[in-house]
């Protein structure tokens, strides 16, 4: 993948994730830069496998997202429902983004979403919300040269 095209497809998966975070959740988000270097906020990572041109997509969300949706899908929230509630929303947000990239051109197959506490190297964009930053971190078979 060219480095024009590797640009463009991280734009338009950003942009995916920022729209998705105000329909689902009416969080607002904008792109901050690359990286979350000095956050030291706490923070629940999530990674979805693929195979295809994607290896995975890593989300670092903030533990105050996680919360927030906890409660508003069950109307409580403890460190359980938190994980679980970053995994459904890293699958729905991967889900979208992995759509985009498709139309993009690259192939992708996901596998289920899982907590990590590894952030893998990879082509990495940062949004800032509200409650926090968010890392996504898309690791490509196809990187550019």
């Amino acid at each position: 993948m060219l480095r024009d095209e590797l640009a463009q497809a991280l734009a338009a998966f950003a942009n995916t994730t920022i729209a998705t975070l105000r329909e689902t959740l009416g969080i607002e988000a904008t792109f901050r830069g690359y990286s979350l270097d000095g956050d030291a906020s706490p923070r629940i990572t999530v990674a979805i496998e693929a195979t295809g041109d994607l290896r995975r997509v890593t989300w670092v969300f903030p533990v105050e997202l996680a919360r927030e949706l906890a409660r508003r899908m069950t109307g409580e929230a403890d460190a359980a429902l938190e994980a679980l509630a970053a995994i459904e929303l890293a699958n729905i947000l991967t889900g979208r983004g992995a759509a985009t990239l498709e139309r993009c051109g690259l192939r992708i197959e996901l596998a289920p979403p899982h907590i990590t506490s590894e952030v893998p190297p990879g082509a990495s964009v940062r949004l800032v919300t509200e409650v926090g930053a968010i890392e996504i971190v898309l690791e490509l078979h196809r990187m550019a040269a």
